[in-house]
């Protein structure tokens, strides 16, 4: 689990990031600090009446929500430069700044599990378990079991689930 300092160290980093792109008048930069400082600040406001403050794993997750968000658009450019070639300057800097964006914002986040790791990750889990067979029944039980001891803040519940389909579909075949 993720230490009180490391978000700590998160946010200061946001907070240094932004004054040394306003100092060197990055506006992309300075621009999308803002964006991710506002990110975490609604969420810490959508969660102000509860007892306990965000835990760290979920204002992680709304880097990692920001990261998915811009991937997304990326994509969509990507897909409206090949359907519309005479607007390609103008899609291709889009493209540009999405990429750029998506690799600071990355670099916010812990580095995530290589598909090798979330594989040992499954195999070790399912040993420790005492399932009597490996099928599409116990995807639930490999889950939360999954859940309980991943670092989540290295994968998406999502990719994870995705791993533990293809690795049932592997092992039952």
């Amino acid at each position: 689990m993720l230490s009180r300092r490391f978000f700590s160290s998160i946010r200061e980093r946001l907070q240094k990031d932004l004054i040394t792109a306003l100092k060197s008048k990055d506006t992309q930069r300075s621009g999308l600090i803002r964006q991710l400082q506002a990110e975490i600040v609604n969420f810490e406001k959508s969660k102000a009446g509860s007892a306990a403050p965000p835990s760290e794993v979920s204002l992680i997750g709304v880097l990692q929500g920001c990261s998915e968000k811009w991937a997304h658009a990326l994509t969509e450019y990507q897909r409206m430069l090949q359907e519309n070639p005479s607007r390609a300057d103008d899609i291709a800097k889009a493209i540009e700044k999405e990429r750029i964006e998506l690799e600071v914002i990355k670099s916010y986040l812990p580095e995530p599990y290589t598909p090798a790791e979330i594989v040992a990750l499954i195999d070790r889990t399912v040993r420790t378990m005492d399932l009597p067979t490996i099928d599409g029944k116990v995807l639930g039980k490999i889950m939360n079991t999954l859940a309980a001891s991943a670092d989540l803040t290295r994968v998406t519940r999502k990719e994870l689930a995705e791993a533990v389909k293809n690795y049932i579909t592997k092992n039952t075949q």
